[in-house]
């Protein structure tokens, strides 16, 4: 007697359809790498604070009531600014 062969197993399965022609069952595959890139903050303390604002009404507040005015980014909260003039 001849000894039997061994089918081969692998995790590619087929299913058959309702159409009669045959699929294979996809299976989850782990990549080796990630698909995207991780996000970073694009507003550091010097991207938020763009520049001294020195029109006549910026002078005058600045004189009179001791205050400085800055034009920041659109983008950014009243908390990043905060925290942003403290560090500078």
């Amino acid at each position: 007697m001849a000894p039997k062969m061994k089918e081969e197993v692998s995790d590619k399965t087929e299913v058959k359809s309702s159409e009669g022609r045959k699929r294979r069952k996809k299976s989850s595959s782990r990549p080796k790498y990630p698909r995207y890139a991780p996000r970073r903050n694009n507003l550091d303390h010097y991207a938020i604070i763009k520049l001294p604002l020195t029109t006549e009404s910026a002078m005058k507040k600045t004189e009179d009531k001791n205050t400085l005015v800055f034009i920041v980014d659109f983008k950014s909260n009243r908390h990043q600014i905060r925290h942003d003039v403290k560090k500078m």
